[in-house]
């Protein structure tokens, strides 16, 4: 948990949620020769159409998030996108 303004905040909020995957495909090994535990933070399931949380849950899911979330900014009146990576 992580404690911000005297709130503690799950650490999966202030991340960006890709996808729920099923807990046995974690250790395979992809074309970058990086696992998914490597790549990704693991955590507890999100609804999707396949299901609520605890069905995922319950079924066998994770959730998948990014470890550093990727920000776009754009400027008022320009074309020009500012990257933000945390």
């Amino acid at each position: 948990m992580i404690k911000k303004n005297n709130k503690t905040e799950n650490p999966r909020n202030a991340a960006t949620f890709v996808g729920n995957r099923p807990l046995h495909t974690l250790d395979l090994v992809g074309p970058d020769k990086k696992t998914l535990r490597q790549k990704y933070l693991i955590g507890e399931p999100c609804d999707c159409p396949s299901g609520t949380a605890q069905e995922m849950k319950s079924r066998g899911y994770v959730g998948i998030y990014l470890k550093s979330p990727v920000l776009f900014f754009r400027l008022p009146n320009s074309g020009r996108i500012i990257q933000k990576t945390w």
